[in-house]
């Protein structure tokens, strides 16, 4: 909604992160996203007490509308008219049969200073954020190395009873093109803590499905938890695959 009677200049993001699979630089799926005008019943009214927008009933309604792109985000800087109702801002992805894991839209009020347009807030996506690296003695491969215990090893718990959560791994040296990645295998293992050790002991304790050791610039991995203690295990296929990287739950 734009407030104080006049026009508002906004930054209109649309994400995915999900990128599992190997073999193409590119990602599998065209995002691209709307921003309608709301009808005038919306006048006045708060968009938390709206319902969602089901039709468009003319085209003068649609402000914008991106190019589907094949990429990890889509975002325009959108000015929005003076206007009492609401706007709505409608991301999709270029088929019904498409769908990405870690799916965000980021709506940011811009403003202008020193003729450069800067972001006022950016909104976090996640609830932690782990910077770490497998190396040396922490980089103990999967479990075909007797040394895999040996990986860094981080406890979880629902704070309010169970929880749905996706761990996405991003490899810090994997800032190229994922046709020039090399074969880091990266995987997170999700594992229920039996005896509150803060260790895994056994591999049965996995509870989430086996890792797939993916090439890929990242990697994302969604569990659901129970009322229980869990340990993640980000690793890599060979001990030898060594790197830093970032954990974010």
């Amino acid at each position: 909604r734009v407030h104080g009677g006049k026009k508002m200049q906004m930054f209109v993001q649309i994400c995915q992160k999900d990128m599992r699979f190997t073999g193409s630089p590119d990602y599998k799926e065209a995002i691209g996203f709307m921003v309608l005008k709301g009808p005038p019943s919306t006048i006045g009214k708060e968009p938390k007490t709206l319902p969602r927008m089901v039709s468009i009933t003319s085209k003068d309604d649609i402000l914008f509308k991106s190019v589907n792109e094949y990429a990890a985000s889509v975002a325009e800087s959108i000015t929005l008219p003076a206007y009492d109702g609401v706007y709505y801002v409608v991301g999709y992805m270029f088929k019904p049969s498409d769908d990405t894991e870690f799916f965000r839209i980021n709506v940011l009020p811009m403003t202008t200073k020193k003729d450069k347009l800067t972001v006022l807030a950016v909104p976090r996506d996640y609830a932690y954020k782990i910077s770490d690296e497998l190396k040396g003695s922490k980089a103990g491969g999967c479990p075909n190395y007797p040394t895999w215990k040996n990986n860094p090893q981080y406890v979880v718990k629902p704070l309010f009873g169970g929880a749905k959560i996706s761990v996405l791994m991003v490899p810090g040296t994997t800032k190229v093109p994922l046709s020039q990645i090399q074969p880091t295998s990266l995987a997170v293992g999700v594992f229920e803590d039996l005896d509150n050790s803060g260790r895994v002991k056994d591999w049965k304790q996995l509870v989430c499905n086996q890792p797939t050791y993916a090439g890929a610039q990242q990697l994302v991995v969604a569990v659901e938890l129970g009322e229980k203690q869990y340990i993640i295990m980000p690793h890599s296929f060979k001990p030898e695959f060594q790197f830093p990287f970032e954990v974010y739950i």
